[in-house]
């Protein structure tokens, strides 16, 4: 690494470049993975904490629950008194108890999380950022690709 550092990419074997580019291409895998599990969780956390606030909200429980156990912990109850807005303890609950429901929505997430990744996948290469473009990339800047013109490509998608 420190070779590639002051060197460049000039002082790379051609065995060095395609292992760098193989190693790319399953950092940009797992990052593909892993956003798509990110978003199968926010998919199903978001609309739980609506509905859990939501619930406590309607209910009234939540931070009043947690103020009425507070009580015989003076110097708490007082703090959650004097500083938190009611509105503030009933999110900080919702956001509790989702973390809670985690167990539950693991699970779900890790099955929704191919179909995630996939509509993730296909909208990177929309975008121009998915595995493919950007392996094509690395190899033109490592010199293991050839330069494409983007005249010539264009001028072939059109016939």
């Amino acid at each position: 690494m420190k070779d590639l550092e002051s060197n460049g990419v000039e002082s790379m074997s051609q065995e060095q470049k395609e292992e760098l580019v193989c190693n790319y291409r399953t950092a940009l895998s797992v990052f593909q993975n892993v956003n798509g599990f990110v978003l199968a969780t926010w998919i199903i956390a978001t609309p739980l904490f609506a509905i859990v606030l939501t619930a406590l909200n309607v209910s009234n429980r939540g931070y009043s629950d947690l103020l009425a156990m507070s009580e015989n912990v003076a110097p708490l109850h007082d703090v959650l008194e004097k500083y938190v807005d009611p509105t503030l303890g009933n999110i900080a609950t919702a956001f509790l108890l989702v973390d809670l429901a985690e167990p539950l929505v693991f699970p779900v997430a890790a099955l929704l999380t191919p179909r995630t990744k996939n509509f993730l996948g296909e909208w990177y290469e929309e975008q121009g950022y998915g595995v493919e473009a950007q392996t094509v990339l690395m190899e033109r800047k490592l010199g293991l690709a050839a330069e494409i013109d983007p005249d010539a490509e264009s001028a072939s998608e059109t016939s």
